[in-house]
C-alpha cells in the first residue's frame, strides 16, 4: 500500500491545470495548486524497498504534523501571554502535571516514529527467498568477487594463502572455490556489458 505522500501527486496529475490558474485569476497559481497539481513525486529508492519509501514518507507526514502543532501551540501563547497593562507574570519554577503531560506526548511521539521502522528495519535485514551468498572485496581501483560453488556454499579461505595472486585468501586445494572479475560479473549480470 503506498502511502498519500507518493500517490497523491499521481492521482492528481490529471487535475486541470488552467481550472487552477482560473481559480486565482490572470495565471497566477496558489502554492498548494503548484505542489498538489504537480507530478512530483520522491524518487524510490529503490523497485523492491517500497516499504523504505513508505516509511520515510510516513516520518516526514508524522514530524511534519508535530512541527506544524508546536508552531500553532506557540503562536496561541504569544497572543495568550502577550503583554497587556496590569498583568503580572507568575514564577513556577516547577510543574509536575506538566512534566508528566509532556513525557507521555513525547513517549507517545518515539513509539509512533519507532515502531514502524522497527518493522521496516526487520524487513530490510530478511534475506529473500533463494538470495545468494557473495563475498565483496574492493580495495582501490580493483574489485574481487567470491561466488559460491554448485552446492551454493562458498569455499573456504585463510589468510595464509593470501598474496600477491590472491588476495582473498582462496584454498587453492578446495574444489567449491571460484573467483570472478568485475567485467565477467557484468557479463553474467548484464550479458550487453561485456560487448
Amino acid at each position: 500500500m503506498r502511502s498519500l505522500f507518493f500517490t497523491l501527486p499521481r492521482i492528481l496529475k490529471g487535475v486541470d491545470r488552467h481550472a487552477c490558474c482560473a481559480r486565482h485569476g490572470s495565471g497566477r497559481r496558489s502554492l498548494a495548486d503548484l505542489h498538489f497539481a504537480s507530478p512530483w513525486r520522491a524518487t524510490p529508492i529503490a523497485s523492491n524497498w517500497g516499504f523504505i519509501d513508505n516509511m520515510i514518507a510516513l516520518t516526514f507526514w508524522i514530524t511534519g504534523a508535530g512541527f506544524v502543532a508546536v508552531v500553532l501551540f506557540m503562536a496561541y501563547c504569544l497572543y495568550r501571554f502577550r503583554h497587556q497593562p496590569g498583568r503580572r507574570a507568575a514564577y513556577e519554577p516547577e510543574n509536575q502535571k506538566l512534566e508528566a503531560w509532556l513525557a507521555v506526548i513525547t513517549t507517545i511521539a518515539v513509539v509512533v516514529l519507532l515502531a514502524p521502522g522497527l518493522l521496516v528495519w526487520g524487513q530490510y535485514i530478511s534475506v529473500p527467498q533463494g538470495a545468494m551468498e557473495v563475498e565483496a572485496v574492493g580495495v582501490q581501483w580493483s574489485w574481487s568477487f567470491r561466488l559460491p560453488g554448485a552446492d551454493n556454499k562458498l569455499g573456504s579461505t585463510d589468510v595464509r594463502f593470501v598474496d600477491g595472486n590472491n588476495s582473498l585468501g582462496v584454498n587453492p586445494a578446495d574444489p567449491r572455490v571460484g573467483t570472478i572479475s568485475l567485467s565477467q560479473m557484468a557479463n553474467c549480470i548484464c550479458p550487453s556489458a561485456g560487448r
